[in-house]
């Protein structure tokens, strides 16, 4: 694996990074519940005008996603990425898939399991990265995704090993009604827009391991988004 570090210009700023650095000035994935509800209720108004812009609201199911073949296919195909060329970026690892993973992921009927979870009709995904945090403190600041990377986005768990901590890590999203929480386990999957859904993840245990397949697509019938008329974080 080789590290790389990404660098930042604040001129350069693109609307998702400075929403992303207004949320990381006020609440962090490293502060505890009480402090993720004072936020969104502090700033339910500004989460609201971001919240109303999703194309997708987030969806979460919990286990068979994917069949277990499937599942474990994908999983060792993971390995062999992060050993080969994994890198580090944003505080988690990354590694590319390989090219037969769409042929695994078309086989398994991805597109009919992302429309039972998303409740839309969707287009095959056309992006997609592996995700690893294994070092304890790993984590994942609040942000926004660029809209480059796509209309929605799903979280698919390969494998979560809980080592001996009772506090795990978990998906967060803040919103005008609250923070939600979610501890992916192997074979679930969690679907929502990142681009307008303010997401993270809290850091990692000591001893636990998981392991991602982030996948971006296009809802069919997604509602146009007019990116010059976009709401700017408050001062």
């Amino acid at each position: 694996m080789t590290t790389e570090e990404p660098t930042q210009t604040p001129d350069s700023y693109s609307w998702s990074q400075k929403w992303s650095y207004w949320i990381r000035d006020r609440v962090s994935v490293s502060d505890q519940a009480p402090q993720w509800s004072d936020f969104c209720k502090e700033y339910t108004e500004h989460l609201r005008s971001l919240r109303s812009l999703e194309r997708i609201r987030p969806r979460y199911q919990s286990s068979d996603f994917l069949d277990t073949d499937t599942l474990e296919k994908i999983y060792e195909d993971s390995d062999r990425a992060f050993r080969d060329h994994g890198w580090q970026h944003n505080g988690r690892w990354n590694a590319r898939l390989s090219d037969h993973v769409a042929d695994l992921l078309d086989s398994a009927g991805i597109v009919s399991e992302l429309k039972t979870l998303t409740q839309e009709t969707i287009e095959f995904p056309h992006g997609g990265t592996y995700i690893r945090y294994f070092n304890e403190g790993e984590r994942l600041n609040f942000h926004l995704d660029d809209f480059s990377y796509g209309e929605a986005n799903v979280l698919i768990c390969l494998d979560h090993f809980h080592g001996y901590s009772e506090k795990l890590s978990s998906t967060l999203f803040l919103g005008p009604s609250g923070y939600e929480s979610h501890t992916l386990e192997k074979g679930g999957a969690l679907a929502f827009d990142g681009c307008f859904t303010p997401h993270g993840r809290t850091p990692l245990a000591a001893g636990e391991t998981v392991t991602l397949l982030a996948l971006a697509f296009r809802p069919v019938s997604a509602k146009h988004i007019d990116t010059n008329n976009l709401p700017e974080p408050p001062c």
